[in-house]
């Protein structure tokens, strides 16, 4: 079993993974059906990164699940920076959540769609 320090080494590498491969668009996430949360599967198991509040804001809650999904661990992350006694990757967490909602929810989208409602009617 891993320790405290080795897990959370481990949960800043894949925090730090999961929000480079989201800036680069190279893994997408699903909104799921609880309010702020949102999840990316890959074969060995998943992830969900929730708003703990549903407000967008801290905390957050990066809940692990297993290929059945069965949730193994979860941490919460009560501020949106690695404070001292926070858990050292609460500031990824937080960017993480930002980029995430930043690529789901475009008003580029939007935008368009109503233009091209509007210019077809």
């Amino acid at each position: 079993m891993a320790t405290q320090t080795e897990t959370e080494d481990r949960v800043t590498r894949l925090v730090e993974a999961l929000r480079a491969k989201t800036a680069t668009g190279e893994i997408t996430w699903q909104p799921t059906d609880m309010p702020g949360a949102f999840a990316y599967g890959g074969g060995g198991g998943s992830v969900i990164l929730e708003s703990e509040d549903h407000d967008g804001q801290a905390p957050f809650v990066l809940r692990l699940l297993d290929p059945s999904g069965f949730e193994v661990e979860s941490f919460t992350t009560w501020a949106e920076e690695s404070d001292p006694g926070e858990l050292p990757f609460a500031g990824a967490v937080a960017d993480l959540y930002r980029l995430i909602r930043a690529a789901l929810h475009t008003s580029d989208q939007v935008l368009d769609n109503l233009l091209a409602e509007l210019q077809s009617a």
